[in-house]
């Protein structure tokens, strides 16, 4: 009565320290979420003062690391689905572990490992949940993007947090970045629009010239790891398991045959061959107690059964390990090809090429240490089970003689635990297949400014951004340095600004049409124009925008006289005249 009583009770306990457990990791995950959506919107808060300039500024930050929001919805959905999913789910799992320990009708002796099953059973499914939540989860989470983004959005809020404004007496809020432009005179706007050019047309230079070297290498496929090498790299799988070795060696054989040879007919087979009458009594002779031995075979049994369990999964994992590994390599295969045709950058092809053989390599090792680990802990377990059936086939054989054994080892169920977590984990690589690293991502610090532009691997499109820039570059230099020259005192760099856009911007068009018309000094002794003459050419075209319209006008006019077609119709007919006279 005292053994039912305590084992409902162990299964109440379980139960509700479960239940209490997730609601505590509820409450607390529910409290990180609400503390960090308040530590955003607040007042007074770094992310902005009102609902306009957080929206504005999380936007912005948004755009210039546009990874972080999907990881972090990711990343909080997934503790959510792990409290209220695979926690529970691991747990209801333990539950039915611990079932066989307490059962009402189990016999005594198991109410400790009832009790030990609920109790680490309940420790395990947090921690093997928690272990893969951040494994999977927070482990791939981009911290250093994030932690970018919340000073970029905390930047851009700032700048437009709302402020009293100056022009209606200060009793309305406009954006900091608002009223200080509106506080600036009229010489201060012309000069901060003067510098906004510049330091656009600066960017834009540096830019193209960051990314033209990347972007001249050529595509991929000659000088690169072919996709057959990699085949060949990671044609190899995990090692074979022998696993009928293991089935032979049976821990429990000796007992087994104890328990089915009765003292009985061991006592029958003594007195025929010492000579005795076979219709003489035998000699009494002390008998195992019945319901002693049948708890040592149900104990017995029971421990076949875990045995069994443990080589089942034995041969789940090296059965589908194989399979697995089949998929990584196919995965890994698709992927480098994918990510590598018709793409520039050889140094970044190698390097996504030993990547991948990496992370194979990380995956065979993976499967070959969780099947070893298995292997090792079914050996530790027929080491302590064969200890326990020779104590007991020692019992079983004495005829009951001495203190009857307890049906269960110190420290037993710990070991089969940790057994049957090294064979039930499932396998699965470590991570995803890793991606090619973008173009340019040894740029250093110019991959800040450039990265956007090297990402498009198109060499054109550098090419125009280089061209505005450069353009609108020495278009700003040459303004600022003629009008310097008659400047007055009203503290204006700059008087024509649309000027200065409008000759950059006219001589990049310029520039780029006079190369893909065909003119053949900007060829460099290729069919491709060479990018630094052409960037060249641009500036100076800027710098020099009159006489470059100048010259433009003089190549059409004689262009057009020199054509046969311009030539007037009278002319043509005179000289055709003259030339038939005799």
């Amino acid at each position: 009565m005292l053994n039912v009583t305590m084992t409902m009770w162990a299964k109440v306990a379980y139960v509700g320290v479960s239940v209490v457990t997730l609601i505590i990791a509820a409450v607390i995950a529910y409290r990180i979420v609400r503390g960090f959506v308040r530590s955003v919107g607040g007042s007074g808060s770094v992310f902005g003062t009102d609902a306009r300039s957080r929206v504005i500024g999380f936007g912005l930050a948004n755009l210039l690391f546009p990874r972080v929001l999907p990881e972090l919805v990711r990343l909080t959905v997934a503790l959510f689905v792990g409290i209220f999913g695979d926690i529970p789910a691991s747990l209801m799992t333990q539950y039915q572990r611990a079932v066989p320990y307490c059962r009402v009708d189990a016999p005594a002796e198991f109410l400790d490992q009832c009790v030990g099953q609920l109790g680490l059973g309940l420790a395990n499914a947090w921690g093997r949940g928690l272990d893969y939540w951040y494994g999977d989860k927070v482990r791939s989470f981009p911290f250093a993007d994030f932690m970018l983004m919340l000073a970029a959005w905390a930047i851009f809020a700032q700048a437009f947090a709302p402020v009293p404004s100056k022009d209606d007496g200060e009793t309305n809020r406009a954006p900091w970045l608002q009223d200080a432009y509106a506080r600036l005179s009229v010489a201060g706007r012309q000069n901060l629009r003067f510098f906004v050019v510049l330091a656009t047309a600066g960017y834009l230079s540096i830019a193209a010239i960051a990314a033209i070297p990347s972007l001249r290498e050529p595509t991929t496929g000659a000088s690169g790891p072919t996709s057959d090498a990699l085949k060949q790299t990671v044609a190899e799988g995990v090692k074979p398991v022998d696993v009928t070795t293991i089935e032979k060696d049976n821990p429990f054989l000796p007992l087994e045959g104890a328990l089915r040879s009765t003292p009985e007919a061991t006592e029958k087979l003594v007195a025929v061959a010492i000579g005795v009458p076979e219709n003489d009594p035998l000699p009494t002779r002390p008998r195992v107690d019945a319901q002693v031995k049948d708890a040592i075979t149900e104990s017995l049994a029971l421990r076949k059964q875990q045995r069994q369990e443990l080589i089942s999964q034995l041969k789940v994992l090296a059965s589908n390990s194989d399979l697995d590994l089949q998929k990584a390599r196919a995965l890994a295969i698709t992927t480098y090809d994918a990510n590598n045709v018709g793409r520039r950058g050889t140094r970044e092809q190698t390097q996504h090429y030993l990547e991948i053989i990496s992370w194979y390599r990380d995956a065979v090792g993976a499967f070959e240490s969780r099947i070893s680990d298995c292997k090792a802990a079914i050996a530790s377990m027929d080491r302590g089970w064969n200890q326990w059936a020779e104590f007991r086939k020692g019992y079983v054989e004495s005829g009951g003689k001495g203190v009857p054994p307890t049906l269960a080892l110190e420290s037993e169920f710990q070991q089969y635990s940790n057994a049957r977590d090294a064979c039930q984990q499932p396998l699965r690589t470590t991570g995803d297949v890793p991606s090619r690293p973008a173009l340019g991502a040894y740029l250093g610090p110019f991959g800040f400014v450039a990265s956007w532009l090297v990402r498009t691997e198109s060499l054109p499109l550098a090419l125009v951004v280089g061209l505005l820039g450069f353009g609108l570059l020495g278009s700003a230099c040459s303004t600022f340095v003629r009008e310097q020259k008659s400047s007055t005192d009203d503290g204006v760099l700059v008087k024509d600004l649309p000027g200065v856009v409008i000759r950059g911007l006219s001589a990049a068009v310029v520039v780029f049409l006079a190369v893909e018309g065909g003119l053949a000094i900007f060829a460099g002794g290729t069919t491709d124009p060479n990018p630094y003459v052409l960037l060249l050419t641009c500036l100076i075209g800027a710098v020099f925008s009159e006489q470059v319209w100048e010259w433009a006008q003089r190549k059409l006019r004689d262009e057009l006289a020199s054509h046969p077609k311009a030539k007037t119709p009278s002319t043509t007919s005179g000289k055709t005249a003259a030339s038939s006279e005799p």
